[in-house]
């Protein structure tokens, strides 16, 4: 069979347009530009008091200002378990509320500003000392998580406090002036400790394990109107947009579907 040129030029026009659709990236919500910016994911069995737990975020951070809130389950104080920027050159604090003394680790400066980048914090009490916490990153122009160096690896102590009273919050702290700069893309919390890197590595893909309570693509509202954010964990855990816009700025696609 002859393929006549306008056959061509529709094959072309099609390989172009998936290849741009492959590549160009999913859509994202931007935090920042007022200080109470937040998505409110609510409280819910499935989503409090976990020990262990694995938090997962892509985020594309803009500015480094020390405190603000990547996610925080707390209340408007300093009560509760939080990811936020510490400093301003891209360091990360992870803490978890426990009765006696909180635990608490401090990153080296492992963001990048300008860049979409991949978090995995993993807890779990039951550790051995300096080991009750793991953070993992990965940058879009990287191939693979790598765990992060601490400057403070502080354990705690005591029982865990509760956070069912708490409302998980994305983006901002309980007390709504410590909005994240940037956007942020996808959040996924699951209710046990990922067991290796390799698994983590799945969670970001199409593949989700067991035990996953939190899917939330934000940008992404699928049926519900505007303003309400889904969770495909299958779980209920749908949360409300409160200041962040869209945003055509997403992670680049792979043209097999993974991340970058």
């Amino acid at each position: 069979a002859v393929t006549s040129h306008s056959q061509t030029m529709r094959i072309f026009l099609i390989f172009i347009f998936l290849c741009q659709n492959a590549f160009a990236g999913s859509s994202s919500l931007t935090f920042g530009g007022a200080t109470s910016n937040r998505v409110l994911q609510g409280s819910g069995s499935s989503i409090d008091n976990l020990n262990p737990v694995t938090w997962m975020l892509r985020i594309f951070p803009t500015v480094f200002t020390a405190d603000r809130m990547i996610l925080d389950k707390a209340t408007s104080g300093e009560s509760g378990h939080r990811v936020r920027i510490s400093g301003t050159a891209g360091a990360l604090q992870v803490v978890f509320d426990r009765a006696t003394t909180d635990t608490l680790f401090v990153t080296n400066s492992i963001l990048r500003s300008n860049f979409w980048q991949d978090l995995v914090v993993v807890f779990d009490s039951n550790e051995e000392t300096n080991e009750a916490v793991q953070v993992y990153y990965k940058y879009s122009t990287g191939s693979f998580l790598t765990e992060a160096t601490y400057t403070t690896t502080t354990n705690g102590s005591g029982a865990m406090q509760s956070d069912a009273a708490n409302n998980l919050i994305i983006g901002n702290s309980g007390g709504l002036t410590s909005s994240f700069q940037g956007q942020i893309e996808w959040v996924g919390i699951w209710n046990r400790k990922v067991k290796d890197l390799s698994e983590a590595v799945e969670q970001f893909r199409v593949v989700t394990a067991s035990g996953n309570v939190l899917d939330v693509h934000y940008g992404m509202h699928g049926s519900s109107a505007a303003g309400v954010q889904e969770d495909w964990s299958g779980n209920a855990n749908k949360g409300g947009v409160i200041g962040p816009v869209g945003s055509l700025n997403g992670p680049p696609i792979s043209i097999l579907g993974g991340p970058y």
